[in-house]
């Protein structure tokens, strides 16, 4: 039985990659990566911040239908153990967030209260404040006390805040750049700012 032995011109016909191809897809690869990862980052922080903002406006959507549905006060407040309202004035809302009906209107959740929602903490990084404060109340018409704005902010960066007009009607409105210089405004119409 013979055994065949290759020799260098047979060479060519086995498949498989040079040297010189590897480091050219390992450069284009690598190259590419460059790229992505920046705008992956910034993907995924713009990602959080909508995030916030559509769960903070369905959570105030619901705060006022429940309020006109029971013909209660409903108050949606920060909170930081999913158990009490935070009483600071400048309560991080980012530490999450509850909706109950508040059956004697004292604006705080007592016993036999009925919790309607509980919201986590959301996305580290993220600073969301309330120019209305720790507590949002609805009267039984689904009206606010006052009217405000609930900020978003990424960093002290106010061109990358998102913020939620509130008005007295219990209303939510997404705040736009009307002066068109990258800023949002609040519901008073003055830039935001993040701290």
């Amino acid at each position: 039985m013979a055994t065949r032995v290759d020799t260098p011109g047979d060479m060519k016909n086995h498949n498989g990659f040079t040297l010189i191809e590897l480091l050219i897809t390992v450069v284009i690869l690598g190259i590419m990566a460059s790229i992505a990862v920046p705008n992956f980052g910034t993907f995924v922080r713009n990602s959080q911040r909508s995030g916030a903002y559509n769960a903070l406006a369905g959570t105030i959507n619901l705060a006022r239908l429940e309020a006109i549905k029971r013909s209660r006060v409903v108050v949606l407040c920060a909170s930081n153990n999913s158990t009490s309202c935070q009483t600071s004035v400048t309560a991080n809302w980012n530490d999450g967030w509850l909706v109950f009906v508040d059956e004697n209107g004292d604006g705080v959740l007592d016993a036999g209260e009925t919790v309607l929602k509980r919201e986590d903490p959301g996305a580290n990084g993220l600073t969301i404040t309330s120019s209305l404060g720790a507590l949002i109340s609805l009267a039984p018409r689904g009206r606010l006390r006052d009217q405000g704005t609930v900020l978003i902010c990424d960093g002290s960066d106010a061109e990358k805040a998102m913020a939620l007009n509130l008005w007295v009607t219990g209303l939510g409105r997404i705040a736009t750049d009307s002066d068109g210089d990258g800023i949002v405004e609040d519901i008073a119409g003055a830039n935001v700012t993040c701290q």
